[in-house]
């Protein structure tokens, strides 16, 4: 029997936790070695040192997401299952790399199925997903830009990459996963008409966020989203109802 290495990847220490404990409890029959990372550092580490066979691997974490990780694993064989909390757009995707995928928040019995076919491919010795092949049939679904106008001319930007828009006067700036923030030519209100059939939603007189950056939805203090680069953004009564009905609430 071959021993089932896993590597769970995941921001979130509780969701690392749990998946953990899961595969503790209920895999108790198999030979499993379970290591964890929260960033991409440290998951580029432990695929170095643990050659993991099966990858639980989260999408959305700060600065650097999973679809670097795979990237960066270049040749690595091995079985993966995408964790995510993301938009129904991405599922595609997911069915088109003909890939494993589980919607936070996780249940148990369909973890259960997804690690047990993984195990059986594994188990077979059949062709495992080589990472960098999956990288590549995953990146023309990832890689929709988007032109952002500014002073000097224009920024080509993966729509995936933007955190949200925050309003300047007559401009806007625009917040990225990497961190960086630009100041594009156009108000608010250009930019909502523009991106308006994507995956934002504005949810403020001064905001406008990317609906699969959100992190947590807090009731208090009138109402605020906390986004995954740790901002607050208000959201006020007038958007708040459109807001909660394109969450996905259990």
């Amino acid at each position: 029997m071959k021993t089932l290495r896993i590597l769970i990847v995941d921001d979130e220490p509780n969701g690392r936790a749990y998946l953990q404990q899961v595969i503790e409890r209920y895999l108790t029959d198999d030979v499993v070695a379970v290591h964890s990372a929260g960033s991409y550092e440290e998951a580029v580490s432990a695929i170095k040192s643990f050659s993991p066979n099966l990858l639980l691997l989260d999408i959305e974490m700060p600065f650097k997401s999973g679809f670097d990780v795979l990237e960066t694993a270049g040749n690595l064989e091995a079985e993966v299952i995408f964790t995510t909390a993301f938009h129904q757009y991405a599922i595609k995707a997911f069915k088109y790399g003909a890939i494993d995928y589980l919607l936070k928040p996780i249940d148990v019995e369909e973890l259960k199925i997804a690690i047990g076919k993984a195990k059986e491919r594994i188990e077979q010795k059949q062709p495992q997903h080589n990472l960098q092949q999956l990288f590549m049939q995953l990146q023309e679904s990832r890689q929709k830009q988007i032109g952002l106008p500014t002073l000097a001319g224009f920024l080509l930007i993966d729509v995936a990459e933007i955190i949200r828009f925050e309003a300047a006067g007559n401009y806007a700036n625009v917040m990225l996963s990497s961190g960086k923030k630009e100041m594009i030519s156009r108000t608010l209100k250009e930019v909502e008409d523009a991106i308006k059939d994507k995956n934002f939603i504005r949810v403020h007189k001064s905001h406008i966020i990317n609906i699969a950056h959100i992190k947590a939805y807090q009731k208090s203090d009138g109402g605020f989203v906390l986004m995954r680069d740790g901002a607050e953004v208000p959201v006020s009564k007038a958007h708040k109802e459109e807001l909660l009905s394109r969450i996905n609430l259990i």
